[in-house]
């Protein structure tokens, strides 16, 4: 097929009649690959977000297990968490547990009242001044409000779970946190 002047196309000595664009009527559009592309695109990214949602789902779920599993902390360990949160200017009343498990000390915030997790075996092994920075810097959390950031930023994580600059930015946001609870009980302790 060759288009001739006039809109007029040669096919195999014979002609017929075809628009052409520009010269009064519409052009033909091709077959929309565009629209099944985009919702290929639209599909990978619902799957990974639902992945993404997934796998928190799953941690969330294990760390519950765990809380439940947890015992309450002797009182003299509730009242020294009451004394730091009031030396360090917090608020927040958090209750307090020990978990048997091997893992680093955090608060949980879910949709009630705050939680001190703090393991056992740690707790055991650290003086009082290391205990008491240790529960600042955890409490530090609770004063600066990075729980509420974090549910932000799970909230972006589904949605951009693609983008490398939203992994990279995570690093950075937790890296900043946890220096900025640091600064909190250096300037204490």
């Amino acid at each position: 097929l060759l288009p001739a002047a006039g809109g007029v196309v040669t096919v195999q000595g014979s002609l017929a009649l075809a628009p052409v664009a520009g010269r009064g009527t519409p052009p033909v559009s091709p077959p929309h690959r565009a629209g099944a592309i985009a919702r290929s695109v639209a599909a990978v990214w619902a799957a990974g977000s639902a992945i993404v949602g997934l796998v928190l789902a799953v941690r969330v779920g294990r760390f519950r297990r765990l809380l439940r599993a947890a015992r309450p902390a002797p009182a003299d360990l509730v009242e020294r968490v009451r004394r730091v949160a009031g030396t360090i200017g917090c608020a927040a009343d958090p209750r307090v547990v020990l978990v048997e498990t091997a893992m680093s000390p955090q608060v949980w915030c879910g949709l009630g009242r705050p939680v001190l997790v703090l393991p056992a075996t740690l707790v055991g092994t650290l003086n009082e001044r290391q205990l008491d920075t240790m529960v600042g810097h955890e409490l530090a959390h609770l004063k600066r409000g990075d729980h509420r950031v974090r549910w932000m930023e799970v909230l972006a994580v589904a949605l951009y779970w693609w983008c490398p600059t939203m992994w990279w930015a995570c690093r950075r946001l937790h890296q900043a946190e946890e220096e900025c609870c640091d600064a909190v009980v250096a300037g204490v302790w």
